[in-house]
């Protein structure tokens, strides 16, 4: 019977067929022989709790996602736009995942990974349905709407749907309260939610989990286990893995390799080759440019409640009312003007003063917190000038405030 042949039948019996159990089964019975046997009682213990997708596995994952994705929302299919989540250079593991969830469900017309490039040529879908196989912080998919609209802002309007086989309750969590920021509709779907494993007390009791863990943590040391990953990735302590890679997520002691140590799931190291070289070399390029930009901000942001008067004012803008409340000279004020219409923040049209897209990517980005929460488009939005305004000179040059 297979109950007297295998060994590890309670860790390996949801993970799949016979083939897949017997081939886990010598695995686990060599990997479990690198620890002592003082560590093995807990090894054995998460083992049992742990999720494994085989190829099977997490192909019948997907059609039930789908189906599940399709009844609950009563979606059609056709009216949505699926993605993968967003990388900015390369290839990822979510890929994988993303060509099989379109393949098996046979939606090729309604997928595509040139979301941005529709974006960026006003072609904006009312549905995305983001695709991903596992999320622990909700990062990656975070990312992914915030690039949607980096590349059109009217992407905001759009109801993203966020589809995975497995999400952590902190993604779950974190997920929602950033589409309740953004005023973004949000819809979440996933097979599985699960909180942290020593948190989880279909695990462990409340009682014993701290000590669990501390036991844990000790045979991650004893093994070199990189500290920053005993409880995976931003201490998500996940217990899962796919055929094609594990999450960071998880906990490090079952993916982590070392001279004298293997590991019992599969998760890819990264390979110094030239593309990667280039990438890290773009990469750096375009933070350093993001450097600059940022720095021109907080040079420019001496002017920002100035801004926000002018505009404000339109019409009924006067000189004499400016300088007294900016106590400035009609030469300071005649070059602050000057200056913020040659940088374009402000244009001048039929005799109005107007906010220019410049001028509202700025107050998107300003550390003053009193201008983020302004409207430029509600013309009987009221501007409060800080009590601790000082002008630094009375020169020509227009020299900014002190607040």
């Amino acid at each position: 019977m297979e109950k007297q042949q295998l060994k590890y039948l309670s860790v390996t019996r949801k993970w799949g067929g016979t083939e897949v159990r017997k081939e886990f089964d010598a695995k686990i019975d060599q990997w479990i022989m690198q620890f002592d046997e003082m560590e093995r009682d807990i090894i054995l213990e998460l083992l049992k709790h742990f999720q494994y997708y085989t190829s099977r596995k997490l192909k019948d994952s997907i059609m039930q996602l789908y189906k599940k994705f399709v009844d609950e929302f009563k979606e059609i299919p056709d009216d949505v736009t699926f993605i993968p989540v967003y990388k900015e250079y390369g290839v990822g593991f979510s890929d994988e995942f993303y060509n099989k969830f379109w393949l098996i469900n046979n939606i090729y017309d309604s997928s595509t990974k040139n979301i941005y490039g529709l974006l960026q040529q006003g072609k904006i879908p009312k549905k995305i349905a983001i695709l991903d196989d596992y999320s622990g912080s909700g990062k990656t998919v975070k990312n992914t709407i915030e690039h949607c609209i980096e590349e059109n802002e009217n992407c905001k309007n759009t109801l993203f749907y966020i589809l995975t086989i497995q999400m952590s309750k902190i993604a779950l969590e974190n997920l929602l309260q950033y589409a309740k920021e953004q005023c973004i509709e949000v819809r979440i779907l996933s097979l599985v939610y699960e909180n942290k494993v020593f948190e989880n007390e279909k695990i462990f009791i409340k009682d014993v989990a701290t000590k669990k863990q501390d036991e844990y943590c000790k045979v991650c040391l004893n093994h070199n286990v990189k500290q920053n990953y005993y409880l995976g990735y931003e201490n998500t302590q996940a217990l899962l893995s796919f055929e094609y890679n594990s999450p960071n997520n998880t906990l490090g002691l079952f993916w982590h390799e070392g001279e004298d140590f293997f590991a019992i799931f599969r998760r890819y190291k990264k390979k110094n080759t030239i593309l990667s070289q280039m990438q890290r070399e773009a990469k750096q390029r375009k933070q350093e440019r993001s450097k600059k930009i940022i720095k021109s901000h907080e040079e420019d942001e001496r002017y920002i409640f100035l801004m926000i008067y002018l505009v404000n004012q339109d019409l009924k803008f006067n000189y004499q009312d400016a300088c007294s409340k900016f106590g400035m000279s009609e030469e300071q004020m005649d070059g602050a003007i000057g200056y913020l219409l040659s940088n374009k923040y402000i244009s001048m049209a039929e005799g109005r003063i107007k906010s220019t897209n410049k001028l509202k990517q700025m107050i998107s980005i300003t550390k003053i917190s009193d201008v983020k929460e302004m409207n430029l488009k509600e013309k009987k939005v009221e501007f409060s000038a800080p009590q601790t305004y000082v002008p630094k000179n009375f020169e020509k040059t227009f020299g900014g405030y002190k607040y």
